[in-house]
């Protein structure tokens, strides 16, 4: 289902245009899109075009992984933490039509579907998710030989690993 979210505040964003460019806000951390809110520190973004209509934008937030509400994969496990999102934009007004966790499903370090929540956070807490994504970007199909467009982003600790985000796939790879 769509929703078209408006920005209900009247202060400007922190960009401000040059050279004829400008900036508009369209969405800041605590507004929801339906029944999805994101949360934490928008820390990475990334864009591909749906159709000519809609572009579809990533945003990793970044949050330790024991912050935040849950959320259930496609595989039934129940995670808090960081995550990534995705928000669909209206390419006529910039309007958010819908938002939500950007991945169904997420395979651990060893290439396995995640079932239990000690996979990724691997100390066996049963709900702690990834721990503080960062620093993420989008890089399309045929850049540096990638077959499909992935979204890439950084865990911020010390044992810190990367995940791929197959955008078309919906699935969340953790790099070794």
């Amino acid at each position: 289902m769509a929703v078209a979210t408006t920005p209900s505040w009247s202060q400007n964003g922190q960009l401000g245009g040059l050279n004829g460019w400008q900036s508009q806000s369209i969405f800041t951390i605590g507004q929801s899109v339906g029944e999805y809110t994101p949360l934490g520190i928008p820390d990475g973004m990334g864009a591909i075009m749906l159709n000519e209509s809609k572009l579809r934008l990533f945003v990793n937030h970044e949050l330790t992984q024991s912050q935040g509400y849950s959320y259930t994969l496609g595989s039934g496990v129940t995670l808090i933490g960081s995550r990534i999102s995705y928000f669909d934009l209206s390419t006529a007004n910039f309007q958010v039509l819908g938002a939500g966790v950007a991945y169904n499903d997420v395979y651990d370090r060893s290439g396995n579907l995640v079932t239990d929540a000690n996979q990724v956070n691997e100390s066996g807490h049963p709900t702690n998710g990834m721990d503080r994504f960062c620093s993420g970007g989008l890089f399309k199909a045929g850049r540096y030989n990638l077959v499909d467009d992935i979204y890439f982003a950084g865990l911020e600790t010390s044992n810190g690993l990367n995940y791929a985000l197959n955008v078309s796939e919906n699935t969340s790879h953790a790099l070794s």
